[in-house]
């Protein structure tokens, strides 16, 4: 079909309901205008009858040439050669137009040329054979068998251009509309077995990486980019690994493990670009304070990160972080008042509590301080009692 026909990408859209519409009005207007040609025909005879004969024979020709026009303009399917179909286009186009009628066009022109001009004469005597058959229907005379073959070749090419158009434009929307549902869930089913495949390569990747089994371990970029492209899943399944991993590792006192673990919670914190989960940074802070030569200041801003995501979603608990933090103050020597605000903080915890005693940093500066554990800033420390010099009262 030319390039100028009715567009197959959008089957309700505009342009098809302009070519819908204006197609709709020529047809009409054909087949009104047949109809006012057999109405002043059995007008000048003065005859019902011959009105309704000839409406009933143009209805019957109009029928045989949409249905032949029907029959052409059946779209043909494109699922069944997938070679023809583009990236994209399975949900888009999944019918082209039908070529049979180029085809006929084809086989009628080699049968011309192979058989002959001579079976042409067949025509003309059942062209005269059609007329005879309705002539006596339209007034039984030499005019009654001309009109009648001018209406049914008038009303079977009418038939045909609407039949053929209306198929062509309306029936691929259809169809594709139909198809609709199953597309959905191939296309569904799909994104599902890519991204399957995409989690299971990065989680192999990240396990491999984590037990020290990769040849060529991946650089820091190859991290980011398997653990960005993982689904949430398998990312949180991720996380758990290098969780397990960071807490076997500091149970063993692997510090080799423990360098393992940091690029997975670096990865982990560049694919979360919402900031949502604040383990991650802490997670990664606990492995910066425990491997050969600690990194205090990254540590402290990994954790400062951690809280700060902690208080704006409103989370309750996790006050482990600011003990941590004042872990990693004392070692970078800094203002002792937020020393003591991170200990006050940890310390309305039970668990934060328990953080702070585990290190030895942080008691030994509570000590230095003359500061205790239940009291960090230093609150209950009281004046002597001032010494009477009026002796005791009688």
């Amino acid at each position: 079909m030319s390039s100028n026909g009715p567009p197959q990408d959008q089957p309700n859209g505009e342009g098809t309901s302009k070519w819908l519409g204006e197609g709709s009005a020529v047809f009409l207007a054909l087949v009104a205008f047949g109809l006012l040609v057999i109405a002043g025909f059995s007008w000048h005879a003065w005859n019902g009858g011959i009105l309704a004969f000839g409406s009933m024979a143009a209805g019957a020709a109009l029928m045989v040439g949409a249905l032949f026009g029907f029959v052409f303009g059946i779209p043909r399917s494109l699922q069944g050669d997938p070679s023809t179909l583009k990236d994209g286009q399975v949900q888009g186009q999944l019918y082209s137009a039908n070529t049979n009628l180029e085809q006929i066009s084809d086989w009628l022109t080699k049968i011309l040329v192979g058989v002959g001009l001579t079976q042409l004469a067949q025509i003309p005597t059942l062209i005269r054979t059609l007329g005879e058959g309705l002539g006596p229907g339209l007034g039984d005379n030499t005019a009654a068998r001309g009109f009648g073959i001018v209406l049914s070749l008038y009303f079977v090419v009418t038939g045909f251009l609407g039949g053929y158009l209306s198929t062509r434009i309306v029936l691929p929307g259809l169809f594709r509309l139909a198809d609709l549902p199953s597309l959905i869930r191939a296309s569904v089913q799909k994104e599902v077995q890519d991204q399957g495949s995409v989690d299971a390569n990065a989680v192999t990747m990240i396990d491999r990486f984590l037990s020290g089994a990769s040849a060529g371990p991946p650089d820091q970029s190859q991290l980011d980019a398997a653990v960005k492209s993982a689904s949430p899943l398998a990312k949180v399944q991720i996380f758990q690994m290098a969780r397990t991993t960071l807490k076997l590792a500091l149970d063993a006192g692997d510090k080799a493990r423990l360098e393992r673990v940091i690029p997975v919670f670096k990865a982990l914190i560049a694919a979360d670009s919402a900031d949502e989960f604040h383990r991650n940074h802490a997670q990664l802070a606990m492995a910066l304070q425990e491997i050969v030569q600690p990194d205090w200041a990254q540590s402290e801003l990994e954790l400062s990160k951690a809280i700060q995501v902690r208080d704006r979603r409103k989370l309750r608990g996790w006050r482990t972080y600011e003990a941590r933090r004042a872990r990693a103050r004392i070692q970078l020597q800094e203002d002792k008042e937020l020393i003591q605000a991170d200990l006050v903080t940890a310390t309305k915890d039970p668990r934060g509590k328990q953080e702070i005693i585990k290190y030895q940093e942080i008691t030994a500066w509570l000590t230095q301080n003359g500061l205790t554990l239940d009291d960090p800033i230093g609150t209950s420390t009281s004046p002597p009692p001032p010494t009477s010099t009026t002796g005791p009262v009688k």
